[in-house]
C-alpha cells in the first residue's frame, strides 16, 4: 500500500489493543511489527505484518488510524521468488 499523503488535520489514533486483536483474526497469527504513520494526523495508518525472515512476502494489514477500518491487506506468507 501507498503512503497516504497527510490530511492537514490534526486526529488521535484509536486504541491499538481492538486493531491489534482484528490483525491476529485476519492473519491468524499475532503480528510482530506494528507501525503507525503520521500518528497525530487524520490519515494516520497503522501497518501490522508478520516477520518471517528475510527470504518471504511478508503479510500486511493496513488500518486506517482513526476509524480502525482495514485500508489493504496482502496475502498468506510465502518465499520470496
Amino acid at each position: 500500500m501507498s503512503p497516504r499523503p497527510a490530511a492537514g488535520r490534526a486526529a488521535a489514533v484509536a486504541r491499538l489493543g481492538p486493531m491489534h486483536a482484528a490483525a491476529t483474526l485476519r492473519a491468524g497469527a499475532e503480528p510482530e511489527h506494528l507501525v503507525i504513520d503520521k500518528p497525530c494526523d487524520a490519515n494516520a495508518t497503522v501497518l501490522t505484518e508478520q516477520l518471517r525472515g528475510i527470504a518471504y512476502h511478508h503479510p500486511q494489514i493496513a488500518v486506517d488510524g482513526v476509524t480502525g477500518a482495514v485500508l489493504a491487506e496482502t496475502g498468506t506468507p510465502r518465499l520470496a521468488a
